[in-house]
């Protein structure tokens, strides 16, 4: 699942630092559902470790299939969107918290405007159903 964080007319994205390197690729919160857990309750979970921000009303936003190279299922991914914390910084860098393989690594977050962003890839699926 993934997750468009909204300012206004701006997307809460991040980049990924790997070591001293930033990734020029832009993503957002992302992840998938742990057993007995809602997909409503996993975004917010996902959020709060991939950004540090808790985002106590999301709402369900796209579903779509996606097949990923390789593989002979689908996966069916889900998008949520909800509106940015007040407090939240216009710009900040997050450690990940969790259990998964990205913890520890330091995200570079940022509000960008909506309608002008190109995200990695799978995370732009979404982006006109958010847009409209």
């Amino acid at each position: 699942m993934l997750i468009y964080l909204v300012r206004g007319d701006r997307l809460l994205v991040f980049q990924r630092a790997t070591g001293r390197k930033v990734r020029a690729t832009l993503e957002v919160p992302k992840g998938g559902l742990m057993p007995m857990e809602t997909a409503v309750k996993a975004a917010q979970r996902e959020c709060l470790e991939e950004s540090g921000l808790e985002t106590p009303f999301l709402v369900p936003l796209h579903i779509w299939k996606v097949r990923p190279a390789g593989k002979k299922r689908a996966q069916t991914w889900q998008a949520f969107w909800g509106v940015a914390p007040v407090e939240t910084l216009d710009a900040f860098v997050h450690s990940v918290t969790g259990e998964g393989k990205d913890r520890g690594r330091h995200f570079h977050f940022q509000f960008l405007p909506l309608e002008s962003l190109v995200l990695g890839p799978g995370q732009g699926e979404a982006l006109q159903a958010l847009r409209q």
